[in-house]
Parts: C-alpha cells; structure tokens; sequence
C-alpha cells in the first residue's frame, strides 16, 4: 500500500524492492537485501541437500549398494548435491522469467509427488513400492519431456499429461511387487 501511494504507476512485482532501495537509508537497503540472499540461500542448501540425501539413500543405497558405509553415503550426498546444482544452473537458463521457472518446477513437484503421496494415504486397493515408484518416474519423466523436448505442443501445460499419466502408472505399478500393508505385518 505504501508503495502504490508513493509510486501509482510502480509494478507490483518491484514494489518491495523499489521501496527498500528508494526509503531506506544505504546501511539498512543493505542489511535488507544481504537477510533476502541469506533466506534464499539457506533454503538452495535445504532443498539441495534434501534431494541429494533422497537420492543416496532412497536410490543408490536400496538398489545398487545396500551395505553403503556413512562416509560413503556422505560422499555420495556430495556427489548428487553437485549434480543438482548443474541442474539447476542448465534450468536457469531454459527460462525467460522466474516465474516461469516457479511454475514448471511447481508442476515437477506435483507431477512427482502428488498422486503418491495421496495414493499412499488414501488410496483403498493394493500399494506397492512399485506403484509409487512408477509414478513419481512417469510423473517427472513425463514434466521434463514435454516442457524441453516436445516444447509444451499445443500450448497444453506439462501437468495437465503428466498427472494423468503418473495416476495410471500408479494403478498399474500397484499390481506389481508385493503389497505393503502384508510387507508390514510379516
């Protein structure tokens, strides 16, 4: 509000910067932006080390090295942080805006975690490891493809495929592998 009434024609996306930069004395615009950069990059390392420790553990450790020491796991958490971080610098720049980038890796999430984890909590039929498997892959394979590959073909936004199609691996990974809830009671 405070910008609207000092600046009528100011954009809104630029309102609390312009604001700080314009109002605030130099010390306190810098104090200001220096607490932005640290709530940004406090939560890079969060998501970056989630995703890095959910790859080794929840990946590499089950499948490919079931006797994995800490110092191993940790190395390997290191590795995968690195890997992330290309990731993430090569997806910069596949964007034009930043909200652009917001809304496609918001669709990543929910293609990848929606229909499991409510699948996983709802879901009245047979579970399997499989089946939430699938569709997390399917959900984020899916995403990837059609925004830089296929280009978003017809203007249809990644979600609107891959959810569906994450929804149907799900149901069909659910009739592989043995069913969780008789996992838990052997």
């Amino acid at each position: 509000l405070s910008a609207r009434a000092i600046y009528p024609d100011i954009q809104p996306n630029v309102a609390l910067l312009t604001m700080a930069i314009n109002n605030l004395p130099p010390f306190l615009t810098g104090l200001w932006m220096c607490s932005i950069l640290a709530v940004i990059m406090s939560t890079m390392s969060s998501f970056y080390l989630v995703g890095a420790t959910t790859m080794a553990v929840d990946l590499v450790k089950p499948l490919f090295k079931p006797d994995m020491t800490d110092k191993e796991q940790i190395n390997y958490t290191r590795l995968f942080m690195v890997f992330i971080g290309a990731c993430g610098v090569g997806m910069a720049f596949q964007f034009k805006t930043v909200l652009d980038a917001v809304v496609f890796l918001g669709s990543l999430y929910i293609c990848s975690a929606f229909v499991p984890v409510l699948g996983g909590l709802f879901w009245r039929g047979r579970r399997t490891v499989t089946g939430g498997f699938l569709a997390m892959l399917v959900g984020m394979s899916t995403t990837i493809v059609w925004q830089f590959v296929l280009k978003n073909p017809g203007g249809i936004k990644p979600i609107l495929i891959a959810l569906p199609l994450s929804f149907i691996c799900f149901i069909i990974g659910n009739t592989i592998g043995q069913d969780i809830r008789s996992r838990d009671e052997a």
